[in-house]
């Protein structure tokens, strides 16, 4: 299915673009961006998902609702004593319970919290990690693009800024992010200073 689509694009004149991989839900896919022949692929949006692989996250669930399971166990045999639940019950009810919590929710973390690269003609989407919170800014809102040291700051036009630590990614997505951010900004018209 995936050759014919690519066969008709490239009838079409389209170019195929490839960005990383990435796993999600255990199964990998990658994803394209396709761009027509008259641009270049620099100047295509930047789209990439650069969360790392979790090889543990699975087990991780696992553990937890093994966990789990043994605190309902431990539950309801207790009630089926004659003095019902007692005093270690409880503890091993508590201790369980919050081992089995703990990992249940790290392991559905790791599988559905997302981090990406975004930057398009409408805005620069960014979320370094699976903890951070994302910044979305649009190139409407942006005044200019100052370099400070090896980093951006973005100076929005109601006076705020935001700065892209580019320490952050690894070297071949923080050189895709930088050099999309410079070809879009120069297409938009907005100064990038140094």
């Amino acid at each position: 299915m995936f050759l014919r689509k690519k066969r008709k694009y490239l009838k079409k004149g389209i170019n195929f673009c490839y960005s990383e991989g990435f796993l999600h839900k255990i199964n990998r896919f990658i994803t394209f961006a396709a761009v027509r022949t008259n641009k270049n692929c620099s100047n295509m949006l930047l789209n990439r998902n650069i969360k790392e692989n979790n090889k543990n996250a699975f087990y991780h669930l696992v553990i937890g609702l093994i966990f789990i399971g043994m605190t309902l166990w431990v539950y309801f045999k207790g009630e089926n004593k004659p003095n019902g639940v007692d005093q270690f019950d409880w503890v091993y009810i508590f201790i369980f319970g919050m081992v089995g919590v703990f990992f249940s929710f790290k392991g559905l973390s790791s599988i559905f919290r997302k981090a990406y690269i975004l930057v398009d003609e409408e805005r620069i989407a960014i979320k370094p990690d699976e903890t951070t919170k994302s910044e979305t800014i649009l190139w409407n809102d942006i005044e200019a693009i100052r370099q400070v040291e090896k980093n951006f700051e973005i100076l929005k036009k109601d006076g705020s800024s935001y700065i892209i630590y580019f320490s952050y990614f690894k070297y071949e997505n923080a050189g895709d992010l930088k050099e999309a951010i410079i070809d879009m900004a120069s297409t938009k018209g907005i100064s990038i200073q140094e």
